[in-house]
């Protein structure tokens, strides 16, 4: 379960990088830019 959630944490750790970059690299006018719907993926 450990080695699982190591994974688990590394690949949001990852996402969570990959969003941050996006959202530096494009800057929103004042709204909130998605560049994949997390919500609805994760249902």
């Amino acid at each position: 379960m450990i080695i699982l959630k190591n994974i688990t944490n590394r690949l949001c750790f990852s996402v969570n990088n990959v969003f941050h970059v996006y959202m530096l690299t494009y800057p929103s006018d004042g709204k909130p830019i998605h560049p994949f719907p997390m919500h609805k993926s994760m249902d």
